[in-house]
């Protein structure tokens, strides 16, 4: 950061139209800041060429990464992967436990030695015999 309130608003305004959802202000700036480091760097006068010429070859994904890049987005798309994670993490407890009861259980009907389908065709059969 500059030390001259000048050069801070000036900082300030770019970084403020970096964030726009389009993108095109961040080509703008990169330019900006290119022909800056120029000034201080010459032998960046060629490369500034180059890296311009491979950067609008390289449009498309800039456009979305800029588009993903603007902080309403970013927010939206974070408190949807939080909400998801909470989901996720609550349907995966659920599931744990069922898990650990049905273990229980077929441990328990093994280890006593009942016979399931014989008690299920009793029941059975006595529902019938019951109902007319």
């Amino acid at each position: 950061m500059s030390e001259e309130p000048k050069d801070e608003e000036k900082i300030k305004a770019l970084k403020k139209e970096w964030l726009t959802p389009d993108g095109s202000k961040g080509k703008a700036f990169l330019k900006t800041m290119m022909s800056v480091l120029e000034k201080v760097y010459p032998s960046l006068a060629t490369a500034g060429l180059d890296i311009t010429k491979e950067l609008g070859k390289w449009e498309q994904l800039l456009n979305k990464s800029g588009k993903s890049m603007y902080l309403p987005y970013m927010l939206k798309h974070l408190r949807e992967t939080t909400i998801r994670v909470e989901l996720f993490q609550k349907a995966m407890t659920g599931f744990f436990y069922a898990g650990i009861i049905l273990i229980t259980l077929s441990s328990s009907v093994s280890f006593l030695g009942i016979d399931l389908i014989s008690m299920i065709r009793n029941l059975w059969n006595n529902i019938v015999s019951i109902v007319p």
